[in-house]
């Protein structure tokens, strides 16, 4: 769905252009020295989506780093920290912005097929039925109606898998409370974000006023401190995965550069009472640099998440709110997808010293992934405590089926019941690449 335009319009952190008429694409990127004003050209390599309860649709993108390069170059694929990559202990992180010539759009000789890295990896939340040129304007805004397609930049950018929404028993909003949203990272060593709005959901809001509460809020991260840092599965007290009877405690930590909740490595690196803003800002904390702001901060989630020492998982996927849960009391259901290399942190949250990471830091064995239940009395609650419970008999045994959901198998009906390699009479068209893909122009 190309959102395109040629006039680089300047806006609020990827939610769009202020004060534009036309409504051209937004600009999307970092607030350091190295970034681009180009405007974001459509949303790209989208994981799975959802439907939010005021009728958009919020895709995730998720591997942008395949096609211009990662931003986060400071971690090997096996969590190991590199140095001279721009997150280096003793500055401000200056990550490379410019398209990577290794990567697959990144090396192409046509300039206008080369983005820079941060433009993209983020939640789109998409309006139905408006031309793909459209690009959202709040009513917060001069001028604007509370229509058109945006990225959701205060969330931050990451290999985002899908989002969901916190919802009541009728998967509607609740109010008198915020809007709630939830996403994981589907990287090893991801986590679990949470984004809660700063204004409260009323009712008789309009479609536009409940869509311009997505314009500011206060972004959490999961951390689990007692999961087995070796395993990602177990509990370190226990060896077992966390259950119905020994659930594992967590909690959502505010992540900001302002943030006053205690860092998760604090007592490790000799300061016990380091606060992750604090931690966050300082250039030498837990050998990584500093980050100057949010708008820096959420470029990186994975590098801000390691800084402070947040518990790494086992690639945290698909991620659904069920308000309808079998327990009584609504969960947030992860899937995992599995994490068989070694991780960047110890048990305490401590980067490992890249010299030593290669025999110290420990392989973990998950080939085949899982599924937890988190639980929270409130998601807006500032207590903000979390019970795991892995959810394998949870969903099978638990589940009674008595929303009409069918528990018996059948075959599935409107496919294709076998593939006849024939031609497709599209190579008259002109409408195949020639690199093997398929184009489809949706405006067409």
């Amino acid at each position: 769905m190309p959102f395109s335009s040629n006039q680089p319009v300047m806006a609020d952190h990827c939610r769009g252009p202020r004060n534009s008429s036309p409504r051209w694409s937004g600009f999307c990127g970092s607030s350091n020295s190295n970034s681009t004003t180009e405007p974001w050209i459509g949303s790209r390599w989208t994981s799975s989506g959802s439907q939010t309860p005021w009728g958009t649709v919020i895709t995730a993108e998720e591997n942008a780093q395949d096609f211009y390069g990662d931003l986060e170059t400071a971690w090997t694929s096996s969590q190991k920290l590199v140095t001279g990559a721009g997150f280096d202990a003793g500055s401000f992180i200056n990550p490379t912005v410019t398209p990577s010539t290794a990567a697959e759009f990144g090396r192409s000789s046509n300039a206008t097929d080369r983005h820079n890295r941060d433009v993209y990896g983020y939640l789109s939340e998409i309006d139905p039925g408006l031309p793909s040129q459209f690009f959202y304007m709040s009513v917060n805004e001069r001028g604007g109606d509370g229509l058109g397609h945006r990225k959701i930049g205060d969330m931050g950018r990451a290999h985002w898998e899908n989002t969901t929404v916190a919802v009541d028993s009728r998967f509607r909003l609740v109010p008198g409370k915020p809007i709630v949203l939830y996403s994981g990272d589907d990287r090893r060593g991801g986590r679990i974000y949470k984004w809660v709005s700063q204004g409260a959901y009323q009712t008789g809001m309009t479609r536009a006023e409940v869509r311009s509460l997505l314009d500011t809020g206060t972004l959490y991260v999961a951390h689990f401190a007692g999961l087995d840092n070796a395993t990602g599965l177990t509990l370190l007290a226990t060896g077992q995965p966390p259950s119905e009877t020994n659930p594992g405690q967590g909690q959502w930590l505010y992540l900001s550069t302002l943030s006053a909740d205690i860092t998760p490595n604090a007592a490790a690196l000799g300061a016990s009472t380091k606060a992750v803003g604090q931690a966050l800002r300082d250039v030498n904390w837990n050998r990584l640099g500093g980050f100057r702001n949010d708008a820096d901060l959420n470029l990186a989630l994975l590098t801000a998440s390691n800084k402070i020492g947040v518990m790494e998982l086992n690639r945290p996927e698909d991620i659904e709110w069920n308000p309808l849960d079998p327990s009584g009391k609504p969960r947030l259901y992860v899937a995992f997808t599995n994490h068989g290399r070694q991780v960047a942190l110890d048990q305490n949250g401590v980067v490992f010293d890249p010299a030593q990471h290669a025999t110290a830091s420990p392989a973990r064995p998950d080939a085949d992934g899982a599924v937890f239940a988190i639980e929270e009395a409130d998601p807006a609650n500032p207590a903000r405590a979390l019970l795991l419970a892995k959810a394998y008999m949870v969903l099978v045994r638990d589940q009674s089926f008595a929303l009409g959901r069918d528990a018996f198998p059948v075959p599935v009906e409107n496919v294709h019941r076998q593939i006849e390699n024939g031609s497709t009479e599209l190579g008259r068209t002109g409408q195949v690449h020639r690199a093997g893909r398929l184009w489809l122009e949706w405006d067409q």
